[in-house]
């Protein structure tokens, strides 16, 4: 008898908890928000140099050029490297395709009636 009152008093236990684990998930999807990109304030790149001129042929920085500075990165994809440091890479940004106005068919109304 004390088996089955024992397992009894365990099941509210269990719904409360399973419960509990619910709303915290619930809490805790909907109180974060996804992350966003953030855009530099152009003012701030007044007098942000491009990597170009400072980068090695294999695309890491070129630390014997003692520039101390802000890098403008727009137009760069940057990855870590574990050994080399951060390698530089230039992106192309692709080229709007041309809009193309079609004429549309003209269809008379009169047909329909």
């Amino acid at each position: 008898m004390l088996n089955r009152r024992s397992s009894l008093t365990r099941k509210p236990h269990a719904k409360a908890l399973h419960l509990l684990f619910i709303a915290a998930l619930l809490a805790l999807a909907l109180g974060t928000t996804p992350a966003k990109p953030v855009q530099a304030d152009p003012a701030s790149l007044a007098g942000a140099v491009s990597p170009g001129e400072l980068l090695n042929p294999d695309g890491t920085l070129d630390t014997t050029t003692g520039f101390q500075g802000t890098l403008d990165l727009r137009g760069w994809e940057v990855t870590l490297d574990g050994e080399r440091g951060p390698l530089f890479k230039s992106v192309s940004r692709p080229t709007a395709p041309p809009i193309a106005w079609h004429a549309l068919p003209t269809i008379s109304i009169a047909r329909f009636y």
